[in-house]
């Protein structure tokens, strides 16, 4: 057999895989990369098949292991204490008390966002709507909780889109939200493979839908009363843990995850760093409209800078006044080594 038959049949094999296949999302992103860059078409080619050799001999050699169980666990089968072993993550049970770890969260009120006069109308609209004389009915169910959670996730989206797009009028990884996310990744123990899954509210993408490991933000809605969120906190970090465990396999140099759980009045903001390193901030909206909405647009924006298409936006243009945003991560580490945090 020629090597170009050969060729030819080993990327039917991963084409035929197309869409569950993680070596042929692999091989399309790399090829799609060298393309960008200017690379010629040979040495693409070269490149593809030397992946698909390497895909295929991890694959004989993985095949004739022996085979272990197959054990699927849902996320929300899982407490806190199995989440943070599960998934290698560092801090303590209640992370509310590391509050050196959680100063990442203090930003001076100067570059707070205001809340966009929009959404304030709209937010008082669905108030006056849903108002009832009996107080002890205005506890919103979970579906009013969404209503109102839809709105400000839906403002925060456009002012990031409208900065992103005057930054990068060109930009080819749009930002997605989705609902009801499907997340999957398995653990490999040593008796045992754990497949653990789950469903997030809300989900935050640049680029690719279909591929979990750009998806960079989670949300879950909580009904109010939950007992200061923790009966969503293990479930939040379980649906991060998976994104950040994904990203590190595909060795991306950035496996920063971040995630929201919220009631409407109460946000829990939670940071996975590149550590594994967990930290938290705890917000209401009646006293903190500004900085928890000022949160929300700041984690969508610095997920974009974990995006290929970053490096069409030149540092200038990022952290400069013709910017009303900046890159949330390195704002921190700025900082930290200013020492305003220490």
């Amino acid at each position: 057999m020629s090597p170009k038959i050969s060729s030819v049949s080993k990327r039917a094999k991963y084409v035929a895989k197309k869409g569950t296949s993680l070596a042929y999302r692999l091989v399309q992103r790399v090829k799609k990369e060298l393309t960008r860059f200017g690379v010629g078409e040979r040495v693409v080619n070269v490149v593809e098949e030397t992946i698909h050799d390497v895909l295929d001999q991890e694959e004989t050699a993985t095949s004739s292991l022996p085979t272990k169980p197959k054990r699927s666990i849902p996320v929300t089968a899982l407490d806190q204490h199995t989440v943070i072993r599960y998934f290698g993550l560092k801090g303590k049970q209640d992370f509310k008390e590391a509050p050196k770890t959680n100063k990442i969260w203090d930003i001076p009120e100067q570059h707070l966002l205001p809340v966009p006069q929009h959404l304030e109308v709209s937010m008082h609209e669905f108030d006056a709507l849903t108002r009832f004389f009996d107080d002890s009915l205005r506890v919103p169910p979970e579906a009013m909780a969404r209503s109102i959670i839809d709105q400000i996730l839906s403002a925060a989206m456009r002012e990031v889109r409208k900065e992103l797009h005057n930054l990068a009028s060109d930009n080819e990884e749009h930002l997605y939200l989705t609902m009801e996310t499907r997340l999957e990744v398995t653990l490999s123990r040593e008796d045992e493979d754990l497949v653990i899954t789950g469903d997030a509210d809300y989900s935050f993408w640049y680029g690719n839908p279909s591929d979990i490991s750009t998806n960079l933000v989670v949300c879950e809605a909580k009904r109010k009363g939950d007992k200061a969120g923790l009966g969503g906190t293990h479930q939040l970090l379980g649906y991060m843990g998976i994104i950040h465990t994904m990203r590190r396999r595909l060795g991306k140099e950035n496996c920063v995850v971040y995630g929201i759980l919220t009631d409407t009045h109460t946000w829990w903001f939670y940071r996975i760093d590149n550590d594994s390193q967990v930290s938290e901030y705890v917000a209401t909206w009646e006293y903190q409209a500004s900085r928890i909405f000022s949160y929300i647009c700041f984690i969508l924006r610095a997920a974009y800078e974990l995006t290929p298409t970053t490096s069409r936006i030149t540092p200038s243009h990022r952290f400069s006044g013709e910017s009303s945003y900046f890159n949330f991560d390195i704002f921190f580490n700025n900082l930290i080594e200013a020492g305003n945090l220490a």
